[in-house]
């Protein structure tokens, strides 16, 4: 979304003066913290959805949780009492990683679940994710919102509040199911994000001896940024598996949605390998189901699911889309490179990033050591997610351009979401980012000489149609 426009009709929300359009993402609300989003602007916000949840489902009770950003107490509160005055009927799960919330929504029979958080993105940010029932309610959906704030269209009720903690809940519905083979040595990385209010008691519930990095929840991440998909994000998780001869690491996002994981031999497996040993996991008790991943996932997927006699799904990045074709597919797994996972298999069909934990060590229990689980999936040279810095009002206009006019002889062309290109010794995405002022770039190839290759290519193509590009640093 790259429209910039506010509105200064704010309807009922005395003192609300502006409300800038471009908080609705494709994924969810997004934005600076007092100047993007304040608690007039999330009250605001719970009417609209309260309203939108009295037309789009009978059931009028929301489950709503935050991280532990400084914002978020107070955003809850505000989105607490706007959704209430539409007439809705609130269950405050409190300070809790995001996947609890829908969780916590899914056994208490509400039939909507919003998140205070700012995830992943930088201290000054936060913001909001909604679910109504099973699925994201994103993109256009989130229109609605703005509009009926713009148009001062709103219910009036008066809905009931109550608190619930589901936290214990929680830990004992997934330790009744991980069964660990034997005791793990096992490292938590929390990034001082919302997880360090579970980690530990969940990994010591399945039988793990823990060790927990960073587990005070401070909003200011004063020892790393909590992205786990960034791989120095990881340095600190890695040298405390290896110096306290662990069996694993997994580390958290800021919002508890999304894992990474690292193995006794202190290396990161990039996200992608780690949903194709979970595929032939799943696809082993589940011949012939569906797995769904994104465009950015390398080709060990592709060839686990095919190997394993499962159907490939495709989707276009983002969590709100996996799970939108996980439900759509009746998949049994799905997952992105960013390290988002569902397992409807033995789980709900939400993103999980604790219970994703909880898999992988419970397929580590079963081997010698972590290692062994990935020497069949191929690892190939590959790049991160490499983001490139444009506006963002252009970033869709570069992509369309580049899928419009590049040259790429040779390649088959993949225009799930932006333009990806498979050759026969590998392939190269670039996209535009939904939750940033970014092109996202990643590449994969058979070997080194083949990924300089591919990586020039388009960065040969990308500078020929908009060449400022060639002034970007590229990493």
């Amino acid at each position: 979304m790259n429209v910039v426009e506010k509105a200064t009709s704010i309807g009922a929300n005395e003192g609300l003066s502006t409300i800038d359009l471009s908080i609705f993402r494709a994924y969810d609300v997004r934005g600076l913290v007092d100047d993007d989003l304040n608690p007039e602007i999330v009250h605001a916000i719970g009417r609209a959805f309260g309203t939108e949840l009295w037309e789009r489902s009978t059931n009028r009770t929301v489950a709503i949780g935050r991280d532990g950003r400084a914002s978020s107490l107070g955003y809850l509160e505000a989105l607490s009492e706007g959704l209430r005055q539409s007439g809705i009927d609130v269950i405050d799960l409190g300070l809790v990683p995001t996947p609890l919330v829908h969780y916590g929504a899914s056994k208490h029979d509400a039939g909507a679940a919003i998140v205070v958080t700012g995830s992943h993105n930088p201290a000054s940010y936060n913001g909001l994710k909604f679910a109504i029932g099973r699925l994201p309610f994103s993109g256009g959906a989130l229109l609605c919102l703005y509009k009926r704030i713009v148009n001062g269209k709103f219910r009036s009720g008066k809905g009931s509040l109550q608190r619930y903690d589901v936290l214990d809940e929680y830990v004992t519905e997934v330790a009744s199911q991980i069964r660990l083979e034997k005791p793990l040595r096992v490292v938590v990385d929390c990034g001082n994000g919302v997880s360090g209010v579970l980690s530990r008691r969940l990994f010591e519930a399945i039988g793990c001896d823990v060790t927990v990095l960073f587990e005070e929840v401070d909003s200011t991440f004063p020892n790393h940024h909590p992205d786990p998909a960034v791989p120095a994000n990881l340095n600190d998780l890695r040298r405390a598996v290896v110096d306290s001869d662990a069996d694993a690491g997994i580390a958290f996002d800021g919002d508890g949605d999304r894992v990474g994981v690292v193995i006794e031999t202190g290396e990161n497996v990039w996200a992608d390998r780690l949903l194709a040993l979970f595929a032939r996991d799943v696809l082993a008790h589940n011949p012939a189901s569906t797995v769904v991943f994104d465009v950015k996932c390398g080709v060990s997927v592709r060839e686990t699911v095919a190997s394993s006699g499962g159907h490939a799904v495709v989707s276009p990045t983002g969590h709100t889309n996996i799970k939108q074709h996980v439900c759509q597919h009746n998949a049994m797994l799905g997952g992105e490179f960013s390290g988002h996972f569902c397992f409807p298999d033995r789980w709900y069909a939400i993103d999980d990033a604790a219970y994703a934990g909880t898999r992988f060590l419970e397929l580590v229990s079963k081997v010698s050591n972590a290692s062994e689980l990935f020497q069949d999936i191929a690892r190939r040279p590959a790049t991160p997610e490499i983001l490139i810095p444009v506006e963002d009002r252009r970033k869709f206009e570069i992509v369309e351009r580049l899928t419009r006019c590049a040259s790429f002889e040779g390649g088959k062309v993949d225009n799930t979401d932006g333009i990806r290109i498979d050759f026969v010794d590998g392939w190269g995405l670039v996209r535009a980012s939904n939750t940033s002022p970014k092109l996202s770039l990643r590449f994969e190839a058979e070997n080194e000489s083949a990924l300089t290759r591919i990586e020039c290519l388009f960065k040969h193509e990308l500078e020929r149609i908009e060449p400022h590009l060639a002034r970007q640093a590229w990493p």
